[in-house]
């Protein structure tokens, strides 16, 4: 377990243990405020200077005959993390028995019924709304929060580099 799995178990769980969930949820959030307070005190005064490393030249290297293996070996990577995992998702979401093969285990009734489903399709809307507007939203305060931090000496500067370390 970790904190934060234990206080989603006690919340949700049957019976739900929401008193305890709460107790764990807040010395969770007292140890979280303790330490940016700490990191706010050891690094008070201190200024720090973002190297770019304008030095660095990349370069090309000659791979020689090895160009295409190595492609090859590249390419081979990219298909056993990549392609055949969603493949097998893909295909799997067709067949009626997960792990049966055979041409007459294919079906579209899976994706019948959940194409039907009204709760699915508002669950889709939903998070493609809330995944829009909340990045759009947390883009634009941070912009805002971060300019306001590094560009002026406006007071409460340190109760708002508080709040944006907070989550």
């Amino acid at each position: 377990y970790v904190f934060s799995t234990r206080i989603y178990q006690l919340a949700n769980d049957f019976p739900t243990d929401i008193p305890e969930a709460t107790a764990l949820g807040m010395l969770f959030l007292v140890i979280v405020v303790a330490l940016i307070v700490l990191r706010m005190r050891l690094l008070r005064g201190k200024s720090y200077t973002v190297i770019t490393g304008k030095g660095y030249q990349p370069r090309l290297t000659s791979l020689q005959g090895w160009k295409w293996p190595v492609f090859g070996v590249c390419m081979l990577y990219v298909l056993l993390a990549a392609v055949v995992p969603i493949v097998m998702l893909a295909l799997g979401s067709f067949v009626k028995i997960w792990g049966v093969w055979n041409a007459d285990m294919f079906t579209l009734y899976n994706w019948r019924i959940t194409l039907s489903d009204h709760r699915l399709m508002s669950a889709i809307w939903n998070t493609a709304e809330l995944g829009l507007l909340v990045g759009t939203g947390v883009v634009v305060i941070t912009s805002f929060a971060t300019y306001i931090l590094v560009r002026t000496k406006m007071t409460g500067r340190k109760l708002l580099e508080f709040i944006t370390w907070a989550p």
